[in-house]
């Protein structure tokens, strides 16, 4: 019985939704046991005048990478741990390929990172990015594209650098993947997993979140909802040292006609596409919102979304070669 109503359970089926209900429940119960309290006081107030205690918190949020792009990184904060940053934008639009190149950014850094690629295959849509940005930093003519077609019509010398760049992506085994279908009763087990047997991850990938499926029939909006903030709240407090995240999301299409047709456009929670956490949980989110006429001429357009800690750059042009994976600024 649950409030005066009764439900039964029958068969296979019946028991696996049982379990996961009443998990749901344990967890919510537990998360309420462990929860953070503190009283502001004396002991609060010696905490923030002890140096040592304050320099750990500022190492708790340590910067990872930047953007590398200076309009952006001169007002940013970067990619940092504790923080959970959304990337959001139109179908196709560039969100993966945006991610992939902060990916690239972090390998070269030495940080590890994770990809749980809920959209496409890992190899298709995120190895062969990787390995045509190492290209194009290597002056290399190689595409992700290229790369899905097998290097047909590549010279040795290509060819020969697309294996260079292969062995040093798997040289320090400092990138994984997880590829199958996500349910929001247990997507963070399924992550918490990962980090403890396969990659202790300094940032986790996860393209997309929206893409979370549920094994109870709970509206989609809601269980999405919680799923942010389900997330943000592990990847901040569950783990030590704390990991960035990066998640990518769909925005509304009218909230893309505005970002696209109006110089200087505002958006606010509403604007998220299946969920106002899109937009209300991450630290940061930035937008990417090119045409495809820009896209066509090699830039696109990132739009200043949203900031809990930092200003909020602005719109800016950059030059995107989407075939490698690579954002630079516009001469």
């Amino acid at each position: 019985y649950r409030g005066g109503r009764r439900r039964e359970y029958f068969g296979y089926t019946g028991a696996k939704e049982f379990y996961t209900v009443e998990k749901l429940r344990i967890d919510a119960l537990r998360g309420a046991q462990s929860a953070r309290q503190f009283v502001v006081g004396s002991e609060w107030v010696n905490d923030q005048l002890d140096p040592v205690k304050q320099a750990e918190k500022e190492k708790r949020r340590e910067k990872l990478c930047e953007l590398g792009i200076p309009e952006i990184d001169s007002v940013w904060s970067g990619i940092r741990r504790t923080h959970m940053i959304g990337i959001i934008g139109p179908p196709k639009g560039g969100k993966t390929t945006l991610s992939a190149y902060i990916v690239h950014r972090l390998l070269k850094e030495g940080k590890k990172v994770a990809v749980w690629a809920m959209e496409g295959s890992a190899e298709e849509s995120w190895i062969n990015k990787l390995i045509a940005a190492m290209c194009y930093e290597m002056h290399i003519n190689v595409t992700s594209k290229d790369l899905a077609d097998g290097l047909v019509g590549k010279t040795e010398e290509e060819v020969r650098a697309v294996t260079e760049a292969r062995l040093a992506i798997a040289q320090n085994e400092n990138l994984s993947f997880i590829e199958e279908t996500g349910y929001v009763e247990d997507f963070l087990d399924i992550i918490d997993g990962h980090y403890r047997a396969f990659n202790r991850f300094d940032c986790l990938v996860v393209d997309s979140l929206l893409n979370l499926q549920t094994k109870t029939g709970r509206k989609k909006s809601e269980y999405l909802s919680s799923a942010y903030i389900l997330l943000k709240d592990y990847i901040e407090h569950k783990l030590e040292p704390a990991p960035a995240c990066i998640a990518t999301a769909q925005f509304k299409q009218d909230a893309i006609k505005d970002a696209r047709n109006m110089a200087d456009a505002t958006f606010d929670e509403t604007s998220g596409g299946e969920t106002a956490e899109t937009i209300r949980t991450p630290d940061d989110v930035v937008g990417v919102f090119g045409t495809p006429a820009q896209r066509d001429s090699g830039y696109t357009t990132l739009h200043r979304i949203a900031s809990r800690h930092t200003d909020l750059f602005k719109k800016l042009d950059v030059r995107a070669i989407f075939g490698n994976a690579y954002f630079t600024s516009i001469p």
